[in-house]
């Protein structure tokens, strides 16, 4: 990526595997061209191999070739079309191919910008939007969960109320963390309420703020009470949507847990 970009005449930079292509031509706006090149992983069902990078008519079969690396080649070559064409730019034009999208990006849009590396007055973001152009791009809180508790043998001395329960008796985070996952299943059908005004893609992306429950990992034996869950969770959330006002929302039901 980063020698494509520098054969046609962007002048690059390689931060923490991101990388960057500048092309300024004045001191006027600055648009930056965003796309990333880490991937989900390979699911099952696919038809061909999903790292054979296998070209039918004029598709490409891989892992990523839609999402997100696809984009990232329309950019280049667009930024190399408007060289060709003499296209005569007024400002700065900055192409980012970054990683860890998928993930949350804290290594790479957000590091680029935070960091001051990359700043810039628009952004035109390719990331396999079903070849329509959306209006918005979704927020996201990555959640992990984690609850500690009481290990204790789960015949003998099992999570009991009081007066059932003893010093003995365990604390069950898979109980407790079920209630979370129950307040977190009702929150999400009161953001299907809101819907955003903003045009989305028939078949792609969502309309609404989402919740999912992505993973989650509790208890070692049958016979045991477990001492420890996780639970792994994203919010996508929609323009409209207040996000602080959901993250209290869960910050305030975990407190009163401890009561």
């Amino acid at each position: 990526v980063e020698r494509k970009m520098r054969e046609i005449g962007l002048t690059t930079s390689i931060k923490r595997n991101n990388v960057i292509g500048e092309l300024e031509k004045g001191d006027g706006p600055t648009l930056i061209f965003n796309g990333h090149f880490d991937t989900v992983e390979a699911f099952k069902g696919w038809s061909k191999d999903p790292f054979g990078a296998e070209i039918v008519g004029d598709k490409i079969y891989g892992r990523g070739a839609s999402d997100d690396k696809s984009s990232v080649t329309a950019e280049i070559f667009a930024v190399q079309a408007l060289l060709e064409a003499g296209v005569d730019l007024k400002g700065k034009l900055i192409v980012t191919a970054v990683g860890d999208e998928e993930t949350g990006g804290l290594r790479g849009a957000e590091y680029l910008l935070s960091s001051g590396l990359v700043f810039g007055d628009a952004c035109l973001l390719g990331d396999a939007a079903n070849g329509y152009p959306f209006g918005y791009c979704g927020g996201n809180l990555y959640i992990t969960i984690t609850i500690k508790g009481k290990t204790a043998h789960g015949l003998a001395f099992p999570d009991l109320p009081p007066p059932y329960r003893n010093e003995n008796s365990g604390i069950n985070t898979i109980e407790r963390m079920v209630k979370i996952m129950n307040f977190l299943l009702k929150l999400k059908e009161e953001l299907l309420e809101k819907t955003t005004k903003y045009p989305t893609s028939d078949g792609w992306g969502s309309n609404v703020s989402s919740i999912n429950l992505a993973e989650i990992h509790g208890g070692t034996k049958i016979t045991t009470v477990p001492d420890r869950c996780y639970l792994h969770l994203t919010i996508n959330t929609i323009p409209e949507q207040d996000v602080a006002s959901i993250w209290k929302r869960l910050l305030d039901f975990v407190e009163k847990m401890k009561e």
